[in-house]
């Protein structure tokens, strides 16, 4: 988890899920992968696999706090739901909340 600060705001990202789940091509259609090789410094190894050609996806949040308050900007995946129509998340199990707890006030709330 790491953290920017913007004067009096800390915004801090809590990763909930990542995986290498679509090919680039699948991910950003007619993308050159020329494009992406000469990018490879900051996309390899965290955000794409030149040999498989796969690009890591990911479900976070991300936990502002500003005077006093604090806010969650969350994609909202979540734990130990039943999604057919999407196998990669279904019965998904992680230590998001756990996550979440380290750096937000009461996450259960």
């Amino acid at each position: 988890m790491g953290s920017i600060e913007f004067g009096d705001v800390t915004v801090t990202r809590v990763l909930g899920w990542q995986e290498p789940l679509v090919t680039r091509d699948l991910l950003l259609p007619g993308s050159d992968r020329g494009e992406w090789e000469a990018n490879e410094a900051w996309l390899v190894p965290d955000f794409w696999d030149p040999g498989t050609d796969y690009a890591w996806l990911c479900a976070q949040t991300f936990v502002v706090v500003s005077g006093g308050k604090t806010i969650l900007i969350d994609t909202g995946i979540g734990n130990g739901k039943t999604r057919p129509q999407a196998p990669p998340f279904s019965g998904l199990q992680t230590s998001f909340l756990d996550s979440l707890a380290k750096v937000a006030r009461d996450p259960a709330r």
